[in-house]
């Protein structure tokens, strides 16, 4: 079943044209609340809406567009991902019984389950920020470079991702990522910056954690207030940092699985990613191919999940520079332009709105 854009524009008092030289047959126009955001705001009516279809597009900027209408719903009514999905008379996704469904109904459950630490989540004093001055922070900063950062971008990276470091303590000689959902500390992991057999280290629900990491994807609070065109599901936190940071002017943000192997609570947010963004890529190191494809398959019906189409020379994002992002940035955009062309014609064909397969942890 079909959203009626043009009632909801109605009941909300969003202007909007049904004629036009910029409307498209089936479709209605809006004032880009994308363009709205930037330097240049759109004048009329550039953001056409196809209600059958579930799609819109901005005649001014190309990357204001999706092949849902979430983000969209999210923008104009300042709303959550949950709150779009009711708007649009779909039901309100869950994961399987897990504390992120705690921390939607009702913040304070959290804490009464008798696994989960009744403490709020604190970072230890010996956590420090970058760009403090702190002699030892160098070594770490050092290794950011060592990893294909820009030396001039690393107090930008560290502090737009709240990256810590420790030169003592239980994470000594480590990087810290920390990991929110919904603006609350959930989770850490680590990474050594000296050769150590346990490279990445997080922090358990043993020793705090509010939730492990395996039932956490990467950024998601940022992935869901900021969407773009495309998200990236990578392994590990380097090589989703070096994706968002490098490539989020080209569309794509990153995001990781702590891990090669996924379990159901991931899997879930994955699929609620693939109703606000147009594509999820998913590019795991070149040794687990076994483990993406097998991701792939479990997400397909219910996400668009594609594998990434990468080089057989490079063994994980996190290899790469900021060049050779941009370069993979480009490629992909051509491989999604040609993808949505052939969608285009397709549904040229045949303009029915197609059944989507049922899914999984879904609650009326």
């Amino acid at each position: 079943m079909s959203f009626d854009f043009e009632y909801f524009c109605q009941q909300n008092r969003i202007s909007y044209i049904s004629r036009g030289v910029n409307v498209k047959k089936n479709e209605i126009n809006i004032c880009c609340p994308f363009c709205a955001e930037t330097s240049d705001p759109d004048p009329s009516h550039h953001c056409g809406v196809d209600s059958d279809r579930g799609v819109f597009s901005c005649w001014r900027n190309p990357t204001h567009r999706g092949k849902k209408l979430h983000r969209l719903i999210m923008k104009l009514m300042k709303c959550s991902f949950a709150n779009a999905q009711q708007i649009l008379g779909l039901p309100v996704w869950t994961t399987p019984p897990s504390i992120f469904k705690q921390f939607d109904d009702d913040f304070e459950k959290l804490f009464e389950d008798d696994h989960v630490n009744k403490d709020p989540l604190f970072f230890p004093k010996e956590f420090k920020p970058f760009n403090t001055g702190f002699h030892h922070e160098k070594s770490f900063a050092n290794y950011l470079i060592s990893r294909s950062f820009v030396k001039n971008h690393i107090t930008k990276l560290a502090t737009d991702y709240s990256l810590l470091w420790a030169a003592s303590g239980d994470f000594k000689q480590r990087i810290i990522f920390p990991n929110y959902y919904d603006g609350v500390l959930i989770n850490w992991t680590s990474r050594s910056i000296v050769p150590n057999p346990v490279r990445y280290r997080a922090l358990s629900e043993d020793e705090g954690a509010l939730v492990s990491v395996k039932q956490s994807i990467y950024q998601w609070d940022e992935l869901i207030k900021n969407p773009t065109r495309c998200a990236v599901v990578t392994e590990g936190p380097l090589d989703a940092l070096k994706v968002d940071f490098y490539g989020q002017k080209y569309g794509f943000r990153g995001t990781c699985l702590f891990g090669k192997q996924s379990t159901m609570e991931q899997q879930s947010l994955l699929i609620a990613l693939s109703e606000v963004y147009d594509i999820v890529l998913l590019w795991l190191d070149a040794d687990a191919q076994s483990a993406a494809d097998s991701l792939v398959s479990q997400c397909q019906g219910v996400a668009d999940l594609v594998l990434a189409t990468v080089n057989t020379d490079i063994h994980d994002a996190g290899s790469l520079s900021w060049f050779q992002i941009k370069q993979w940035c480009q490629q992909q955009l051509k491989v999604l332009d040609a993808r949505e062309s052939q969608s285009r014609s397709r549904q040229t064909v045949d303009r029915k709105p197609s059944s989507r397969v049922s899914r999984l942890w879904l609650q009326n």
